[in-house]
């Protein structure tokens, strides 16, 4: 009650000129490092003006930009970080990544705005923050009369918590730390008339994904998406990249080829309502700015949370052009399919400001579902090879069975989470699996998991990733068969059978237990080039029958959890890393464990 009285008594007897605070920032804030001059033009980005709007607007609690990078969005936070500090003082937090980043983004950012806008220099205090050298000017604290000014990184949990605020801002929330988010906007519910601004260039969207906390908040918004005016009929197109800009066909070769040069010159923006073909001039630009707005997505937000999305569809040519985002899509599709997804997904993080969604955004070239698959006999002709592999997780298990012919192709018959040993006994069982061909992680819980082996003539599989890889690379081999029918032989990334002694237990013949070590690098390499279809005349089918039991969404996206990247070395030579995009990556592990048992079954992988 004291908090609202304050604020009356203080609006009350101090009146000071009041402008909208789009007007506002143009009077007052200056750019000190902008190409375009000192002042502001909010003709060139007006898609900041409702966000700075929806932050004075008192229906209005939290402010979520989620856009792409060099379109404003910092911008819009330094307005409206200044305007508060002027005309509504009271205390702050703004949060980064973590604590390097809280003092970089002040030095460059914050600092060099803030000390060129003269009504805040005017307030701020003579003595302002710890460890400053400039004079009074802002370091990265600042003690008012209306509050406390801090910067932090929620990475430090600890500082965080020792701190409430009125006023919250953001920047880069997708790379914070997970929980940083919750926490930090906990640091301001005791106060009724809570600010909260928080921008970003989006990342990942999944659970366990980076950056899905960012994206998931943003959904509970309106989730509103800026649009342009069409110069023919009127009407307002929203900045979909896949619906709205289009390019000549005549400059696809076939087979993912194209004329890039054509591809950049013929791009226009279409209207989805009379099919307007609008050529990128600063002109046409301009005027379907003047006329657009914000579209509203989410029928059903959350009371007093707004979110908008603006991106690089609607920027002046200088930022970038219709055409180069064209040939950014169609580079980084193709990439995508050879393997190295990077481009791909910068693409629709830094250049659309939306997340990469991994289920949807890579399902378009990888992970065919089929709707076939029957739950016992063969589906080869001829000889073939069932094997199993478990992921082993604290109080459950992850397990695939899949069958595999001589030339590598592979149906899946089963993907199920499992509760107990005596589940892995029933799967082996219901599919008449050979217990040499159940492959086992005994990473986790190893002990336990080499007597359970042993007790049943399973596998134990060691994974390495680091030491030691080398070592089973040059001292085992396998077969590769060539384009001529032949057959060559390679280093291979498992080991024959080994035996580690252990002390007797009953029902364990001889105390032992058998694993393999397994180079998990190169496995998952393999696989990744199986599982995007990148092995020629080889099927690596997903039956939906086979994941019904777990759900074909949530076997997609862990089965997806795991990429590959183009990396070089220190000498500029080329090389393929995996990269997790979500540790949430079991099914992905239980694969694996398949392949390489089908490898050292004799299935030979093109």
């Amino acid at each position: 009650m004291r908090l609202v009285s304050d604020e009356i008594w203080r609006r009350a007897v101090y009146k000071p000129k009041r402008l909208d605070i789009a007007d506002w920032s143009v009077e007052h804030m200056v750019l000190p490092n902008s190409a375009f001059g000192k002042r502001i033009i909010l003709e060139r980005t007006p898609w900041i003006v409702p966000v700075m709007e929806a932050y004075v607007d008192p229906s209005v609690h939290t402010i979520i930009c989620s856009a792409s990078a060099q379109t404003g969005k910092t911008l819009s936070l330094i307005c409206c970080l200044a305007w508060s500090l002027v005309e509504e003082p009271s205390s702050v937090i703004i949060g980064l990544n973590t604590e390097q980043m809280a003092g970089k983004f002040c030095r460059t950012i914050m600092n060099p705005y803030l000390n060129h806008c003269q009504p805040v220099v005017d307030v701020m205090p003579r003595k302002a923050g710890r460890g400053n050298s400039g004079g009074g000017r802002l370091v990265d604290s600042i003690t008012f009369e209306s509050g406390n000014f801090l910067m932090v990184g929620p990475a430090n949990d600890t500082f965080m918590r020792a701190w409430t605020a009125r006023r919250l801002f953001g920047d880069e929330v997708a790379k914070w730390n997970s929980g940083g988010l919750a926490n930090a906007i906990a640091r301001t519910t005791t106060f009724p008339n809570r600010k909260i601004m928080l921008c970003s260039t989006p990342l990942m969207e999944g659970e366990g994904a980076e950056g899905d906390e960012f994206a998931q908040a943003w959904k509970r918004g309106s989730r509103s998406l800026w649009a342009m005016k069409c110069l023919a009929c009127g009407a307002l197109v929203p900045c979909k990249f896949k619906e709205c800009i289009v390019w000549s066909q005549e400059a696809n070769r076939g087979d993912m080829d194209w004329d890039y040069e054509k591809v950049a010159s013929s791009a226009r923006l279409r209207c989805s309502k009379c099919g307007h073909l609008h050529e990128q001039t600063p002109s046409n630009v301009a005027k379907m700015n003047a006329g657009g707005a914000y579209i509203d997505l989410n029928r059903n937000p959350v009371k007093g949370i707004k979110s908008f999305r603006f991106n690089k569809i609607s920027a002046h040519s200088s930022i970038d052009t219709w055409g180069s985002l064209a040939v950014k899509f169609l580079e980084g599709k193709k990439a995508m399919y050879e393997g190295d997804s990077q481009n791909y997904i910068d693409f629709f993080t830094l250049d659309l400001g939306e997340p990469f969604v991994l289920a949807e955004d890579l399902g378009e070239a990888k992970m065919v579902f089929s709707a076939g698959g029957k739950k016992d006999g063969a589906v080869f002709e001829g000889k073939y090879l069932r094997t199993c592999g478990v992921d082993v997780q604290k109080g459950y298990w992850i397990a695939v069975v899949r069958d595999w012919d001589e030339n590598g192709n592979s149906v899946l018959r089963e993907a199920a989470r499992l509760e107990s040993e005596p589940d892995i006994l029933d799967l082996v069982g219901r599919w008449e699996i050979a217990p040499n061909f159940v492959g086992i992680d005994c990473a986790f819980q190893r002990t336990q998991t080499l007597w359970f082996c042993a007790k049943n003539r399973f596998r134990g599989v060691q994974g390495y990733t680091g030491t030691g890889i080398n070592a089973i690379w040059k001292k085992y081999n396998w077969q590769r068969k060539k384009a001529d029918g032949t057959t060559e032989l390679l280093s291979r990334p498992f080991s024959p059978d080994k035996v580690e002694k252990m002390s007797r237990r009953r029902g364990v013949s001889r105390g032992r237990g058998k694993y393999i070590e397994m180079n998990s690098h190169a496995i998952g390499l393999l696989l990744c080039r199986l599982r995007d279809g990148r092995v020629n005349d080889v099927r690596w089918e997903t039956p939906e029958k086979a994941v019904e039991s777990i759900g074909k969404a949530e076997y997609r996206r862990q089965i997806l959890a795991v990429r590959t990247q183009n990396k070089l070395t220190p000498n500029n030579k080329r090389y393929q890393d995996l990269v997790n995009v979500s540790s949430d990556d079991h099914f992905f592990d239980a694969e694996k464990l398949s392949l390489m048992l089908a490898m050292r079954g004799g299935v030979i992988i093109p």
